[in-house]
């Protein structure tokens, strides 16, 4: 009996996890866990269970319980390993095995003579990658097989069917059509996911914040219902460095990549060709061996990146790449009049500023005994990127206006794993995290300076967004978890505090901000818009966000194996916000609201139950389902606004008591009005602020999945499967509000028509409310896959996923005023659902590997990886400029969020016929966007769709003799779209910037609050961007000696 049972669940473990368990709680290590009987199928009691790491010569010692069952945690990922298992009535040995980051390792044992042959492990090193559904994992070989194109370990990533690498120059990465700032990304488990939400590539450094020739292994999940794991409610990456062993091996990588090697974008808009201007050298060193052989370790892993920063727009005529709508004779004669009449230099358009990047890992590992295990694991990263250089011909930005953007960032973890008792196992840690974030200016000798020319614009002088921003955040981290086996019980619980230290200077407009209708009003200093904020001392730094935000989490997990085919587990995880800072009080706030401004989450808290279920159906088919609770990933960036931004510190001038032509007239752009000046006094400025009843937001999701393993005769055996089916439910999500507006009058559509609740408040006066939305989001994932490796060498892995999304205000933004200001809506104060931003609708995903030897010893390798996806979702607006008629500040009379109203006629009563696009003419351009389906209402938030991708990359490997015996060089061709190369004509890439797109323009409410249109300044189109360096095909060289 037990001998059927046995086989049929250990054939159905190597369907689901190839021989690996239920997921476990660590971070970054694996556990061996099972059961052991004698030949007659009694347990076996006290045998004794020895797990060894082959390259090192690690030991860890275990004994079975009462119920033949043990577990060892702590242990090294990879391998490969040797397991004995001895007991009173025989013994039983597994070699070669390999153990996964973040999986348990299940061996279900009977007991045999002491003669017995061994078992050798087949299929379990982790080659091919375990890429099933929601849970991915991809060792060393998986790594360097991919098309890695830019070294990044998302590109690693996007193998998973729910990973989706959107374009653009950060390739921020969406998980199951969660926001990317949703993820957590952690290496030895130290998160190194973008805290405080400023990068679009969700890493806190410019690039990959480690080399990934330091990455043993990578682990992909969404939503693994285990309650150890938190801190994200998009995905999770987890990566674990390499070690040292006995032997020292390491490698040295040169990668170069140029225009030289690559294709002729050409736009499709204009057929013009856009000529390339880049290049990358990359260089990377990785050590490892014994310091004491069998006891201690070391890897040092160091990576240097360069390549000088594009310039894509000049002035008309100056024989820039691309031409802007700023002629050369325009720029020159605003320089004139800038140096002659205001004595300062404009900058110039063609400054080349070289990008770099850094990366040092240095890793220890002691075995202090059998029992005893630690880890040490440091990592610096440097890093910079030149940002706001002009991307579009309508405006031209000048270097005075672009910022060198530095991030620095250190981080250590201590680990010491324990094994106290053959049923008790321990992980204490400690971990530190050092962010920076510098803005490298040109000047600061002047403001933001906008001038409007015939055509176009031209923009220099400091970002109005950089004035004064500083970041520094401290991050540390002490926990523990601890893995106690009682029978069939494998209980998981522990906790962890985790607290980071702020100080973040962000006053926008300190220098002053302005802008000119003309290139005359200009000359005669007469500005159409003028913006100053600082603190009320004139010092921005004194308006410096300078506080503690700290949590605590608990949480208990068992893992109930309740039969030979069936798992159970249950959890539940706490966490709580533990915060001792608060915004500074403003008693303004204070008296219109009869609140304080200082909520600061302390002692907010929220329970996640977690539910997981397996069972092993039948010898080829395994049922998975599960459900739970997620929270996390929200950029703490949102509670700091409402520190840097108390309205008392931080305050804006009053335009009520400066006249006009004391900030508009006759003024030198590289002086703050004096007027102004003597204007700022604390307390009454414009606030951000959490709402004191906000409830930390979280979704609740539900997954049930098949693994099922067959055969294909003449074909091939051992075919992989896998279908997924995932809800979810976002509840409570992020919403942003002004609370210092109140409804008093409606359009003829029934929008509401606002004003300020205090008339008394400054002009322009605002109130931002961090609140949640009143709507709960609903989402449908489906995903199915298929996986194949012959024995030939050959592999294939092919995956379609579907995505159907809908959601409120993504939370894009780092910044209260632009969460709030380019959400789509219809009422800026009111929810509303619409289709997800991050929704991508369809994607499928091949997969193709094939290894052999033309030269015996000397592996050829060729990996092609191909995606074609849906565009991104994006809205039709109104384009609003300077238009007040909703009752919006003018800071926020600007962009275009608000959905249109699609008359029925031209005697719609919500239609004005004072319109200056009668109701055909608006009628022409809504047709024309597909959008006259939605006549007598507003059209709804998402519907566009950006332009489908197609995306094939082919990479060639060729290993070739070393200088030594067990030496080896490789070089390797990397071409990143492949299928431009074939076919000029395809694998573009185009993009929407925003996520709207200005079908009309706003022009007024009537008397009778009647929508008016006029024609869209810009026009419309379903993409904006085209993204000319992923658009055609390029190549990369890259040589490596291995020893």
């Amino acid at each position: 009996m037990f001998n059927t049972t046995f086989k049929r669940t250990a054939v159905a473990a190597a369907i689901a996890f190839g021989l690996s368990g239920a997921a476990i709680a660590q971070d970054t290590s694996s556990v061996v866990r099972g059961n052991v009987v004698t030949a007659s199928g009694e347990v076996a009691a006290n045998a004794r269970v020895e797990i060894i790491h082959i390259p090192t010569g690690t030991r860890s010692v275990a004994t079975t319980n009462e119920s033949g069952a043990f577990a060892n945690s702590g242990l090294r990922v990879g391998g490969p390993y040797i397991i004995v298992i001895e007991g009173e009535n025989g013994r039983k040995v597994y070699e070669d095995v390999y153990l996964t980051l973040g999986e348990s390792y299940r061996i279900n044992a009977e007991l045999e003579s002491a003669d017995m042959e061994r078992i050798q492990v087949s299929g379990s090193a982790i080659v091919g990658g375990e890429n099933r559904g929601s849970s991915s994992f991809f060792g060393q070989e998986d790594i360097s097989n991919t098309p890695t194109f830019n070294r990044d370990l998302k590109e690693v990533a996007r193998l998973n069917p729910y990973v989706n690498l959107l374009s653009g120059n950060e390739a921020p990465m969406s998980i199951g059509g969660s926001n990317p700032r949703f993820n957590s990304i952690s290496i030895d488990g130290v998160g190194v996911n973008d805290d405080f939400g400023l990068n679009g590539n969700g890493y806190p450094t410019q690039r990959s914040p480690i080399s990934i020739d330091a990455v043993e292994q990578v682990a992909v999940d969404m939503a693994p219902f285990d309650a150890s794991q938190g801190g994200f409610s998009g995905g999770r990456i987890n990566a674990v460095t390499k070690s040292g062993s006995n032997e020292f091996h390491g490698s040295v990588t040169y990668e170069r990549m140029s225009d030289a090697w690559a294709g002729d974008p050409v736009n499709p808009e204009s057929g013009d060709e856009v000529p390339l201007d880049y290049e990358r050298d990359t260089y990377s060193i990785a050590v490892g061996g014994p310091i004491v052989e069998d006891k201690l370790f070391f890897f040092v892993n160091y990576e240097n990146a360069q390549e000088p920063a594009q310039i894509e727009y000049g002035p008309a005529g100056a024989g820039a790449p691309n031409d802007s709508n700023v002629t050369q004779e325009e720029y020159d004669r605003i320089s004139e009049i800038a140096q002659s009449q205001y004595g300062f230099d404009i900058g110039n358009w063609d400054t080349v500023r070289d990008t770099e990047n850094d990366n040092l890992l240095v890793k220890l590992d002691w075995n202090v005994n059998y029992d005893h295990r630690v880890a040490l694991t440091y990592n610096r990263t440097e890093g910079n990127n030149l940002r706001g250089v002009s991307n579009s011909q309508n405006s031209l930005n000048l270097d005075t206006n672009w910022y060198d953007y530095q991030q620095n960032m250190d981080l250590f973890r201590l680990s010491w794993f324990s094994d106290w008792s053959g049923d008790l196992s321990s992980e204490i840690y400690v971990s530190h995290k050092a962010v920076e974030a510098i803005s490298g200016l040109v000047t600061k000798d002047f403001g933001d300076v906008s001038v409007r020319t015939e055509s176009g614009t031209l923009n220099f002088g400091p970002d109005s967004n950089r004035h004064a921003n500083q970041l520094e955040n401290d991050n540390f981290k002490i926990g523990a978890k601890f893995d106690y086996l009682i029978g069939d019980h494998e209980i998981e619980f522990g906790g962890e505090y985790d607290s980071v230290d702020v100080y973040n200077v962000f006053v926008r407009n300190s220098l002053g901000s302005w802008s000119y209708e003309s290139i005359d009003d200009f000359e005669a200093g007469n500005a159409n818009e003028f913006f100053y904020e600082n603190a009320y001392t004139n010092n921005a730094t004194d308006a410096a966000a300078n506080f503690e935000l700290g949590m605590l989490n608990l949480y208990v997990q068992d893992n109930w194996y309740l039969n030979d085919s069936m798992e159970l587990g249950l959890g539940v995880r706490y966490e709580t916000y533990m915060v001792d800072d608060k915004p500074t009080l403003n008693e303004n706030f204070v008296d219109r609201y009869g609140y304080s401004n200082q909520e600061n989450l302390d002692g907010k808290g929220i329970f996640l139950p977690r539910v997981d279920f397996k069972w092993f159906a039948a010898d080829d088919l395994v049922v998975r389902a599960g459900f739970g609770r997620f929270s996390g990933g929200r950029p703490n960036v949102w509670i700091s606004n409402s520190f840097s931004n108390d309205g008392f510190t931080l305050v804006q001038f009053d335009r009520d008591q400066v006249s006009e032509d004391q900030y508009l007239e006759n003024q030198n752009p590289a002086q703050i009005p004096q007027a102004v000046l003597d204007s700022m006094e604390a307390g009454d400025g414009d606030t951000n602020s959490i709402d004191p009843n906000y409830d930390i937001p979280s979704d609740w999701i539900a997954r049930i999945g098949v693994d099922y393993r067959f055969d294909i005769p003449n074909v091939g055996d051992n075919f992989q499967a896998t279908a997924e089916v995932t809800r979810k439910w976002m509840t409570d999500n992020s919403q942003w509000v002004d609370i210092s507006r109140c409804a008093t009058d409606e359009t003829a559509a029934g929008i509401n028509i606002y004003e300020p609740c205090d008339p008394t408040a400054p002009s322009g006066h605002y109130d931002l409310q961090l609140t949640n939305e009143d709507k709960t989001g609903k989402a449908w994932l489906l995903t199915t896959s298929l996986a194949k490796d012959w024995e030939n060498g050959f592999n294939a892995y092919a995956a379609y996923t579907f995505q159907d999304i809908e959601e409120g205000n993504p939370g894009t933004s780092s910044t209260a005023t632009s969460n709030y200001q380019y959400n789509i809506v219809r009422d800026r104060n009111q929810a509303l659902l619409g289709t997800a931003d991050y929704q991508v609708e369809h994607s499928l995903k091949i997969a193709l590997g094939y290894s052999t030897e033309f030269v015996s010893g000397y592996a050829s390798k060729f990996n092609l990886f191909f995606n074609r996806r849906s565009g991104t979702a994006f809205s039709y607006t109104m384009g609003l400029f300077n238009d007040g008629d909703f009752g919006d500040q003018p800071y926020f009379q600007g962009g275009g969020s608000y959905l249109p109203y699609v008359p029925t006629g031209a005697d719609d009563p919500a239609f004005s016929p004072e319109s200056p696009l009668s109701y055909e003419e608006a009628m022409a351009y809504f047709r024309d966007a597909g959008l006259e389906q939605y006549a007598g209402g507003f059209v709804p938030k998402g519907t566009g769709r950006s332009p489908w991708v197609t995306n094939l990359d082919f990479q060639f490997q060729q290993e070739v003799p070393g200088f030594a015996e067990g030496h080896k060089g490789i070089f390797y061709i990397t071409v990143n779209n492949l299928l431009n190369l074939i076919d000029s004509s395809k694998g573009e890439v185009l993009r929407q910037e925003y996520t709207n797109q200005t079908v009309v323009d706003f022009a007024g409410l009537d008397d009778q609050g009647r929508y008016m249109y006029d024609e869209a300044f810009y026009g419309y189109n379903d993409w904006s961007i085209f993204e000319a360096e992923e658009s055609t095909w390029r190549l990369k060289l890259g040589v490596k000696y291995t020893f």
